[in-house]
């Protein structure tokens, strides 16, 4: 009986033991990168109002938030993101049939965990959803071209704990890059998505508003809608 009680115990203290995340997950973290200086509210804004949804331009990919916890470092076609940073320091013209990497601006609230200054509650900031490119030019030094797209997978995407400021570049041991694996949505609730206005009307429209005392119209300006819901709404109607 009492080596029954000793074994069944060791049983229990081996059971508490948990392997750490890279074990668990298969992957090893190769370094953390970092937004320390976001785009500003003002900033992102002001980006909306002069891209229109597919429009290419190009962003500092320093500034923008990243919206997963974590990456590979692997591309699809078993390209490393340090090749990809090589070809674009020396300007290889093969990049240029590199899509644009994909934009969404929001609305975040903020918590407790997420790093940002105390009393802040919420953050108008820049987010990316292709994170290997963006990182690829962050690490070059060199701008990239973007453009913000209509209804971007935010829960699909959104598993960042720091409002987008902080993620981890990751080694898979399998080789693949599932990038979300393990990873649950962390998108808030009360998180809005500003959604781009086309533009419409031109400078020469607005100056004739003006000409003939009349208040000029707000043209371009973005609404938003929250990606939860909207998420929910395409699923039943998929289903239906």
């Amino acid at each position: 009986m009492p080596r029954e009680r000793k074994d069944k115990h060791k049983a229990k203290h081996d059971g508490d033991r948990t392997p750490p995340p890279e074990q668990e997950h298969g992957y090893s973290v190769m370094y953390t990168s970092e937004t320390p200086n976001p785009y500003s509210k003002r900033e992102t804004r002001d980006m909306l109002s002069q891209h229109p949804p597919g429009e290419t331009f190009m962003v500092d990919p320093s500034r923008l938030r990243r919206m997963h916890a974590g990456f590979s470092d692997q591309f699809s076609d078993g390209r490393r993101i340090e090749d990809t940073t090589r070809q674009m320091q020396q300007h290889d013209p093969a990049l240029n049939q590199m899509p644009p990497a994909h934009l969404a601006a929001m609305k975040v609230p903020v918590r407790p965990y997420d790093g940002e200054a105390p009393g802040k509650r919420s953050v108008t900031s820049v987010f990316t959803l292709d994170h290997r490119r963006v990182e690829a030019a962050q690490q070059a030094g060199e701008p990239v071209r973007a453009q913000f797209v209509s209804h971007p997978n935010i829960p699909g995407n959104y598993t960042t704990k720091t409002v987008g400021k902080k993620t981890e570049v990751r080694r898979y041991h399998n080789g693949g890059g599932a990038h979300q694996r393990g990873n649950k949505s962390t998108l808030p609730e009360g998180a809005q998505v500003y959604k781009p206005s086309s533009r419409s009307g031109s400078s020469d429209s607005r100056s004739s508003d003006s000409s003939r005392g009349e208040k000029p119209r707000n043209r371009g300006r973005a609404s938003t809608y929250n990606p939860n819901h909207n998420s929910q709404s395409q699923s039943r109607s998929r289903s239906r």
